[in-house]
């Protein structure tokens, strides 16, 4: 493999042979430079784009890898006239000086500059960078995402994330609203290239700086899709249905219609080749946002799949409906229905440690999981008069879900066979939420000066039947569980704020906010014991839990707003009070905490596109519920997990400092973050292991808990070889106490991956994406010294895309990956290979695809992780080798306002 990259290295550096330079310098009539004007070189015949770049800071241009040919060079900057000459030379030096270019200024007055001319690619105005869609080739049928990868500044991950300016792109606009909840691959992977006329990347302040006027410092990275007038009104879509060997199919629908006060999407797709339509970010946008998950030291290693583990067989339908009533009333509102079968063969080995013995334990594990969900989420926006606006906005979730599991397990201690476990678990569960949120903001006369207050109020239900068929015969520890379970919660909780915001002068501001949180928890969980085909209550383990949570918090921040030098210091205090029975008062719980809540933010902007960010915060976090309640847990029959009602609330200390530099004249970027928490009664858990190795886990509170994590990531375009690569390396170190039979274990976390990525910056012709992917770990416990671990997985990856003449796209998709065999048994090495010929016809409107998954037959699902007191390895039924053939249409406005295409995949 490696004289393959080398092979087509060469091939790609073999046709930048014998090109040229062209510099030159563009000033005004005050002989001032001009940094960001435009600078396009033009074939004469057929007025092609062969080149193009930004002026510095000092006005200068260079452009790079140019053929010797007949050319036009054009400049623009905006308030300017353009400029445009016949390029005349020999060619017989390796650098073609241009000299200094004069721009006059234009009469007309310009407020912005727009981007309208044809040969135009890219332009500045203020802090947002717009491209012209159309003076970069993409291919017929292409996506947004295809556009996307040609333009200069933004990149495109092999798993579809988007990165603009060297930072991760948050959101996706169609014509600067929102589409399908935010996410931003919805857009990029749905849209066709031919229906976008611009695009825009800016950061998009939060909603509330963006109605009082004052910058919070918080802001999204954001791209705006700005469509052509011809698809603002009326319909397009694509329908595709396709089938193959082995029983496999997928089938997608899309349709998306385009008014000046309508935007009206509709996605439904099912297949089963572990494809999802709507993502994971999805579903939290769907449902208003996901809590921050605790870490408590495990690590998990491996690439996110999309998918749960196993075979996915999954039906998608969703909708998106922007709607303007007038220019005060909108609407947002979206509905997604998702049904996964899951079905998963594993098997699975797990060494473990305690204070004075080793075991591991063998299991195999057959599932079958039907999860279906309904999300509706709606937004309404009433903008009362030009200082008042009212938001309205409603999530509603509601959700089933059947588990069938049977799964057994073999115990070994010190290399010895003591005994077996197996268990029998079907359960059936549904449930239901609304979460309601009410914004109302205020704004006066005088600039800065506001009131915002928001009301929400959440409330969610669960019920949910088990049944438990559970044999252990370990050593002499035999026992059976057989039993129903059954399990009913209600959530209620209601919340309020109101921010105030008072202008001291130009550049400071005084904040004033209040908040107040309530919520309510009834969890009960029932067992009944099965004999002789009844069911008798087991009182023992029946509990009913009542959980009261209440915080008032309230402070001030003071606020520096200068566009150069933003800064922010804030002091909060906290009341936070616990209050839960057990069993109708039984058992009480009550806690009553005050926390001090500082925290300092200061953003500094530096000339040549260089940002400096430090920040320090403070946060409380309340145990959850399955914490706290003492509902025990028997559905594995080695194992039980308990609930610790004396758990009081997590105080961290967060610290964060990172650099960006993003150059928009080489496109170079480079992106540094430091991240580090320090916790105070830290929410870890503690496993107690007796001699029948029987755990019982319950969560405990720590005071020693440090986490510190950096980032780095560094781009650049290789001109004399116009190729780019990027550099993007990741460390997390994390020190805290492990506890084991009630003894205290520090370990000592180490993480570094480390991703490397080299491609071709031409791609008319072909695309050249090779790179590799390292991800070492090395753990260490302060218990047993002899089992600290130490293992290396590594992915080498070439990707491939030829445009060949006649409308033929060759595709190839090639990566090995490698796993170290320190501390597993029989760690595979094995190589994945997907590839696919298309053809276009009849003007583009029909395209034959033939593709082919795992074409070696070689794909297996293998994954590896570690925790405070054992390592495993896993093993899964996963796709395998199969072809496709399909038929795609597509519907109303295109290049060629419609057609037909067949699709083999």
């Amino acid at each position: 493999m490696k004289h393959l990259y080398i092979l087509l290295l060469l091939l790609v550096a073999s046709t930048n042979y014998a090109q040229h330079h062209i510099e030159g310098k563009v000033i005004n009539n005050a002989s001032e430079p001009l940094p960001g004007a435009t600078v396009v070189l033009l074939t004469q015949g057929d007025s092609t784009m062969a080149s193009f770049a930004l002026t510095d800071d000092l006005g200068r241009f260079r452009l790079s890898g140019i053929n010797p040919d007949d050319y036009i060079l054009q400049i623009s900057f905006i308030a300017h006239d353009n400029y445009g000459e016949i390029l005349d030379t020999e060619w017989s030096a390796k650098t073609i000086e241009i000299g200094t270019v004069i721009l006059s200024e234009s009469t007309e007055v310009l407020q912005e500059i727009t981007i309208k001319a044809e040969h135009i690619p890219m332009g500045i105005r203020g802090d947002t960078i717009s491209y012209n869609a159309d003076a970069f080739k993409t291919r017929p049928n292409a996506t947004v995402e295809e556009l996307l990868k040609k333009l200069p500044g933004i990149e495109v991950e092999r798993n579809g994330n988007i990165k603009a300016q060297g930072e991760d792109v948050d959101n996706v606009l169609v014509d600067g609203k929102e589409f399908f909840g935010g996410d931003p691959t919805m857009a990029t992977k749905n849209l066709a290239a031919e229906a976008v006329d611009e695009v825009e990347v800016f950061d998009k302040q939060s909603e509330i700086a963006e109605f009082t006027g004052v910058d919070d410092g918080e802001e999204e990275k954001t791209i705006n899709l700005k469509l052509k007038e011809d698809h603002k009104k009326g319909g397009f879509g694509n329908l595709n249905a396709a089938g193959g060997t082995e029983e496999s199919y997928n089938t997608k629908l899309s349709y998306f219609r385009f008014t000046p006060s309508l935007q009206a999407s509709a996605i439904v797709s099912t297949n089963n080749i572990n494809e999802e339509t709507f993502t994971f970010e999805d579903r939290i946008e769907f449902m208003g946002g996901i809590a921050n998950a605790i870490s408590n030291g495990g690590l998990v290693v491996g690439d996110y799949r999309g998918m749960e583990d196993g075979l996915n067989t999954s039906t998608s339908i969703g909708t998106n409906l922007n709607y303007d009533f007038s220019s005060k009333l909108k609407l947002t509102s979206s509905y997604l229905f998702n049904r996964i079968h899951n079905e998963l063969d594993q098997e699975s080995e797990e060494e473990s440690i305690t204070e004075s013995f080793r075991y591991s334990n063998l299991d195999t594990l057959l599932t079958d999981k039907i999860n279906a969900s309904h999300l509706v989420n709606t937004k309404l926006r009433y903008k009362v008069n030009p200082f008042t606006e009212l938001i309205f906005q409603n999530n509603l979730n509601f959700k089933d879900f059947e588990n069938d599991r049977i799964s057994t397990s073999q115990f070994l201690k010190t290399g010895n066979a003591i005994g077996f476990t197996n268990s029998e678990f079907m359960s059936v569960s549904d449930s239901w939420g609304i979460d309601s949120k009410t914004w109302i903001k205020r704004k006066f006369e005088k600039k800065g000066r506001s009131i915002i207050s928001t009301f929400t109020l959440k409330k969610d239900t669960n019920d949910k039947m088990d049944f438990v068929n559970n044999q252990n015969r370990v050593e002499s520890n035999f026992f059976d569980v057989i039993q129903n379970q059954t399990y009913a919660n209600a959530l209620t909780q209601l919340s309020f704020d109101v921010n105030v915001i008072e202008p001291l002068s130009k550049k400071y501001f005084l904040g004033l906010n209040y908040a107040y949180g309530r919520s309510k928890e009834r969890p009960e969980r029932l067992f009944y014991d099965l004999e002789n085909g009844e069911e008798f209550l087991n009182e023992d383990l029946s509990t009913a839990y009542n959980k009261l949570y209440t915080y008032h918090r309230g402070g001030f921040n003071l606020r520096r707003n200068v566009k150069k030098l933003k800064m922010n210091l804030a002091l909060n205090g906290q009341i936070t009070q616990l209050n839960g029975t057990i069993n109708n008062g039984e058992d009480t719980i009550e806690g009553d905490y005050k926390n001090m809540l500082p925290s300092f933010t200061m953003d500094y902007e530096m000339r040549g596109g260089k940002n400096f960010n430090f920040s320090y915060s403070t946060s409380v976090v309340a145990p959850e519920l399955d914490q706290l309640m003492p509902l025990p847990d028997n559905t594995n029959p080695n194992f039980q997990y308990i609930g610790n009602p004396a758990l009081v609330p997590q105080y961290d200390h967060q610290l964060g400092a990172s650099f960006h530099l993003f150059d928009n004249f080489n496109f170079t970027s480079l992106f540094i973050n430091l991240n580090s928490t320090i916790s105070k009664d830290r929410i870890v858990y503690r496993s107690n292991i007796d001699d029948q190795l029987f755990q019982t886990v319950e969560p405990v509170n720590t005071d020693k808990y440090q986490d510190i994590s950096s980032y780095i990531s560094f781009s650049r375009p290789f001109k004399p070889l116009q190729l780019k690569y990027r550099l993007r390396a990741r460390f997390r170190h994390a020190d805290y106490n492990s506890f084991i039979n009630n003894l205290s274990s520090g370990v000592i976390d180490n993480n570094f991956n480390i991703r490397f990525t080299l491609s071709n910056r031409k791609t008319d012709h072909v695309l050249v994406e090779t790179g590799m992917a390292v991800d070492f770990n090395k753990r260490a416990y302060g218990i047993d010294e002899s089992f600290n671990q130490s293992y290396r997985n590594a992915q080498y990856f070439l990707v491939n895309e030829f445009y060949i003449k006649g409308g033929w796209t060759l595709t190839s998709e090639l990566e090995y990956n490698q796993y170290s065999s320190d501390m597993f048994f029989d760690a595979p090495n094995f190589v994945m290979w997907r590839a696919s010929l298309r053809k276009l016809l009849f003007d583009n409107k029909l395209e034959v695809r033939i593709s082919a998954h795992d074409i070696l037959n070689q794909n297996i699902g293998y994954r590896r992780s570690g925790d405070s007191q054992s390592i495993r390895q896993v093993e899964f039924t996963n796709l395998g080798q199969f072809f496709m053939i399909g038929l795609n249409y597509r519907i109303g406005k295109g290049r060629d306002n419609g057609g037909m295409r067949i699709e083999m995949d």
